[in-house]
């Protein structure tokens, strides 16, 4: 079948407009990445209970209002980085975090990465590192005569090195192995 001039010329804008769109869509990262590896990570992370399991790490006791994915890089291993914006409050101050989550070829997150915050009193991870330390301690003060003197040791080194953002990366790639 033969195309006029005039319908290539209708056509060519609207099916540019298409692939636009299409592209804008789903998270593009690159041709390092596989699509479908990305496309795991991206659904990982969506959702709001995802979201404000995130924000509970990274600004303990603010209130979550959302994320938004914002883009990728992808590295020459395959394996690559999705970022999202956390938008939240604490006492009426409306604030954001950016995070990069890195992920393997494979789709699975390994590790993150804040990127910026306009925060200035909730820093992430500041306090849920000091409620880590704080209950932790009530704890070990609480039972501190059922404890052995190794497990005392042990449970005290524990609550003192209280690491919100390696807690986090551990839980994310947890759930995400056994499909939560």
């Amino acid at each position: 079948m033969k195309h006029s001039a005039s319908t290539t010329r209708t056509l060519a804008p609207l099916l540019m407009a298409l692939t636009l769109t299409f592209a804008l869509l789903l998270p593009e990262v690159a041709h390092a990445a596989s699509q479908a590896s990305v496309n795991k990570a991206y659904r990982f992370l969506q959702g709001q209970e995802r979201g404000k399991e995130i924000l509970g790490f990274l600004h303990f006791g603010a209130t979550y209002r959302g994320h938004d994915y914002l883009g990728g890089t992808s590295f020459d291993n395959g394996s690559f980085e999705l970022v999202y914006k956390f938008s939240w409050d604490t006492i009426g101050d409306d604030d954001y975090t950016i995070v990069g989550f890195f992920c393997d070829s494979n789709g699975n997150i390994r590790s993150l990465e804040t990127r910026y915050t306009t925060a200035i009193v909730s820093q992430p991870f500041f306090f849920a590192n000091a409620s880590i330390k704080i209950l932790g301690q009530m704890i070990i003060d609480n039972d501190k005569e059922k404890l052995s003197e190794d497990d005392y040791r042990r449970l005290q080194k524990l609550v003192n090195d209280a690491d919100a953002h390696a807690l986090l990366e551990w839980t994310l790639r947890a759930e995400q192995f056994f499909g939560n």
